[in-house]
């Protein structure tokens, strides 16, 4: 099974995106990136764009969603935070063998 790591690319000035490269196996091949914004920690949502690369496609790339999801679920737990998957994400292909999907996520709030 391919190990995936997130590797925190510099933040653009007056950007609250936070960008990662995502690296396979211990060579760190680039295999793609993933951007994560809305407007969490503060608000109620967090957007998470990954885009994969050729290098990645298949049983591959369903591994690197599925760690980029907990990866999202640790950084929210970080935050103090508890998320919920928002339900109807989709691969969409793109030229030159890229494929990218959007997934979303909201903060779950405790009753007061």
């Amino acid at each position: 099974m391919s190990r995936f790591r997130f590797a925190k690319r510099p933040q653009k000035a007056n950007d609250r995106t936070r960008r990662y490269r995502i690296l396979r196996g211990e060579e760190r091949e680039h295999v793609g990136e993933v951007e994560i914004g809305g407007d969490a920690p503060d608000g109620d949502s967090i957007a998470v764009v990954m885009n994969c690369f050729p290098n990645l496609a298949g049983a591959g790339r369903e591994i690197a969603l599925s760690k980029a999801k907990r990866f999202v679920d640790e950084l929210a737990s970080g935050w103090g935070l508890q998320v919920a998957e928002v339900p109807g994400s989709r691969w969409v292909e793109r030229p030159e063998g890229r494929s990218d999907i959007r997934f979303d996520f909201q903060v779950v709030r405790g009753n007061p």
